[in-house]
């Protein structure tokens, strides 16, 4: 982590209601990742939930500070949240530049292209609808804390 650890991620920047439904479903894809528990079966895991990870691990891994989610019911959305909805949905869209420069405020320069890389194949499983209804908590690793 850099030296930008004091920034408070978890600062509210939007309403939920507000966001579109592919940013919508990856901020609520985020939060039941940051909800569930360490334990989880990666046979079980679908097309969007192996993205979610990947991009989890790199986030915690090469991140520029740790990151901040809300509550799954929370009716706001976060700064780290609104960061993470707009570098899926970019690059979803075939935004490669944009997507690229998210990603830079996320993590170390060098891991940047895997995140974006990783965000675009989260975005198309979620609009394909690949992502099953929300599981229990044996599912994803806590990254988030």
């Amino acid at each position: 982590m850099s030296y930008q650890s004091s920034i408070n991620g978890g600062m509210p920047v939007y309403n939920l209601a507000d966001l579109d439904p592919l940013e919508m479903a990856a901020v609520e894809a985020l939060r039941l990742a940051a909800q569930d528990s360490p334990d989880h079966d990666a046979a079980a895991l679908d097309t969007a939930d192996r993205n979610l990870v990947e991009i989890l691990h790199l986030w915690q891994a090469h991140g520029r500070r740790p990151l901040t989610s809300h509550a799954q019911d929370c009716p706001f959305v976060g700064m780290d949240e609104a960061c993470f909805a707009n570098l899926v949905t970019l690059a979803t869209k075939g935004e490669n530049e944009d997507a690229l420069l998210i990603a830079t405020l996320l993590v170390k320069p060098a891991v940047a292209p895997i995140l974006a890389a990783c965000a675009l194949c989260l975005g198309l499983a979620l609009l394909q609808g690949t992502r099953n209804p929300p599981r229990t908590a044996t599912h994803h690793p806590r990254f988030l804390q």
